[in-house]
């Protein structure tokens, strides 16, 4: 089956996830929800999960049926990570460890692993992270530092 996205409502948010239809109110989710999900017991991609159909064409999240074997991993991270090459050139190492990855709102990050896979994708992100940091103190378009500006541009405004 094809997924498609269904509005689930958990502890009062809502959100479009898309999800596989299983049989009659279980779904295989293809995407971890954000807002709603569970604080206690957190639902990702992959896992499939009971959803009551509510009169406004909306879903509500009952409970989980059956969790995913893949090992689950997220972190936010820095904007200036998300637009260096650095985040594209991790996506590629999770992608060549057998998983996938997830992101949303511009700075929060989801992995998910099959269990065998040796990848630590905490070392590798802080790797990352740290060449992306180390690029961008270099390139003073990029800095937030203003003082490794100063000097360096023939524009620096009212004195």
């Amino acid at each position: 089956m094809d997924s498609a996205p269904i509005t689930l409502r958990a502890e009062g948010a809502s959100e479009e996830v898309y999800a596989v239809p299983v049989s009659a109110r279980l779904y295989r989710l293809e995407e971890t929800p954000i807002m709603a999900n569970q604080e206690d017991d957190p639902v990702y991609a992959g896992d499939v999960i009971e959803a009551e159909s509510l009169p406004d064409g909306t879903h509500r999240l009952v409970r989980l049926v059956e969790r995913s074997p893949m090992r689950h991993f997220h972190r936010a991270v820095p904007r200036r990570f998300v637009e260096s090459e650095e985040y594209g050139r991790f996506g590629a190492a999770v992608e060549a460890a057998g998983g996938w990855w997830e992101s949303a709102l511009g700075g929060l990050l989801w992995v998910h692993l099959p269990p065998e896979s040796p990848f630590d994708p905490a070392a590798e992100l802080s790797r990352r992270i740290a060449a992306a940091e180390s690029r961008a103190s270099f390139d003073p378009v990029q800095s937030d530092d203003s003082s490794s500006k100063r000097g360096n541009s023939t524009d620096q405004g009212p004195r």
